[in-house]
C-alpha cells in the first residue's frame, strides 16, 4: 500500500505539472467510472487548498458517503437537491456568493444531481449557470461526474463550459489521467 501512495503521489505532481498548476477560475471536472476513483485527488485538493490559506467549501448532496470527513478542515454545506433546481442552486449561489474570492470548493458527484432532478439537462444548466459564476469570483471547484451514466444533453455542455476535463481510469491499482 505504501508504494502506491508513493508512486500515486509522484503521479499527483505529474498531473500539477501537466496541468502547469490551476489558475484562480478553473472548474475541473474528472469524469470517473466509479467514484472510488476520485479519492486519490480530494485529499490533495484539500490539503494544498488550506495550505494556501484558502477557504474550503465541501457542498454535499450525494447519495454516495460523504468526499471528506467533518475534520478535514472544510466548511460542509448540506443541501438537498429532492427540494428542487431553484431552491438548490440558489442556496449554492448564495454560499459562494458570501464566501470571499478565491475559495476552494468540492462538489459531490453530479450524476446524483440527475437522478433526483430526473433530467440530464437540468444537471447541465446546473453547471452552465455555476461553473461561470466560480470563474467570476476566481474560485477553483473540483466536480467528480461518472461517465458512460449521462446523455449528451449533460455532458456536451459541461464540456463546453469547464476549463479542465480530466478522464480518470484505473486499472490494477495504477491511476491514468
Amino acid at each position: 500500500m505504501t508504494n502506491m501512495n508513493s508512486s500515486l503521489s509522484t503521479g499527483l505532481r505529474a498531473l500539477d505539472t501537466v496541468l502547469r498548476g490551476l489558475i484562480a477560475g478553473d472548474n475541473v471536472v474528472f469524469q470517473l467510472d466509479r467514484l472510488r476513483d476520485f479519492d486519490p485527488f480530494v485529499a490533495p485538493y484539500c490539503t494544498s487548498a488550506l495550505a494556501r490559506g484558502k477557504k474550503l467549501v465541501y457542498f454535499r448532496f450525494g447519495d454516495h458517503p460523504p468526499l471528506v470527513g467533518r475534520d478535514c478542515g472544510a466548511e460542509i454545506h448540506e443541501i438537498d437537491p429532492s427540494d428542487g433546481f431553484e431552491s438548490f442552486i440558489s442556496e449554492i449561489h448564495s454560499i459562494i456568493e458570501n464566501s470571499a474570492r478565491g475559495t476552494s470548493y468540492l462538489f459531490d458527484c453530479l450524476t446524483d444531481l440527475a437522478s433526483h432532478w430526473y433530467s440530464d439537462r437540468m444537471l447541465a444548466n446546473f453547471f452552465m449557470l455555476t461553473c461561470p459564476y466560480l470563474y467570476d469570483v476566481e474560485a477553483i471547484a473540483y466536480f467528480p461526474i461518472l461517465r458512460e451514466e449521462h446523455s449528451l444533453d449533460a455532458i456536451t455542455p459541461i464540456q463546453e463550459t469547464a476549463q479542465i476535463i480530466l478522464d480518470v481510469y484505473t486499472h490494477k491499482e495504477k491511476v491514468f489521467v
